[in-house]
């Protein structure tokens, strides 16, 4: 005799009370209105959730670099590259110290303008935040003789630091002791400090000007 086929029956569910008298149609009836707000969402009408909310709700703890150590990374990066390149790369063809001078002072002020400012831009949080470890802040084209400029006053503290360095040790220890090599870990380190110091001066002195115009207007 044929094998007879055994019907299979699914698991009936058992009927929840809030779902009792609703038909089938109800359970696929669309929300418009939510349907709606999420089409015509907008960053006008959606209101702002803070990195500490969404930390929460993802429930993972990202590390994150400070934005300030960032920069000063990239600044000393930098004049790393730029004593590593040119003082090291050119040393063996520009024999004499002026024109050294004059080569790194160019170096820097196209570097500054062309990677280092471009690159703290592009890291910034939101548009301008980085200004303030700036020098030059100006975004058009007439940043690029600024940044030259610029870049007299660093290269001279940097070859001024070594050479008082230089002065004290032989003081010190006299003409036969060891002097203070330029290489781009230092070179970064000082470039980095003498940068920050004449953008705070600069900073400094712009918020005393501020703060004179503002009691002067009252």
């Amino acid at each position: 005799m044929p094998d007879k086929k055994k019907k299979k029956h699914s698991p009936e569910l058992p009927e929840r009370a809030e779902d009792h008298g609703k038909s089938t149609s109800d359970f696929y009836d669309l929300k418009t209105d939510a349907v709606e707000k999420l089409v015509t969402a907008s960053k006008e009408n959606v209101p702002a959730v803070s990195d500490e909310e969404i930390a929460k709700v993802s429930g993972r703890k990202k590390f994150r670099i400070p934005n300030i150590v960032k920069v000063m990374f990239i600044k000393f990066w930098f004049h790393g590259a730029i004593c590593f390149f040119f003082f090291l790369g050119l040393g063996t063809y520009v024999t004499g110290i002026y024109d050294m001078i004059f080569v790194l002072m160019i170096a820097t002020g196209v570097v500054t303008d062309l990677l280092t400012n471009k690159l703290i831009r592009f890291i910034e949080p939101e548009e301008g935040a980085n200004d303030r470890y700036l020098m030059v802040r100006t975004r058009k084209y007439w940043s690029f003789p600024l940044n030259l400029l610029y870049a007299v006053p660093v290269v001279y503290c940097i070859v001024s630091v070594y050479g008082a360095i230089n002065m004290a040790v032989t003081g010190i220890a006299g003409e036969d002791a060891t002097v203070l090599s330029v290489g781009p870990l230092l070179y970064g380190v000082f470039g980095l400090i003498i940068d920050q110091a004449l953008v705070g001066a600069r900073n400094l002195f712009t918020k005393i000007l501020s703060d004179a115009k503002s009691s002067a207007v009252r």
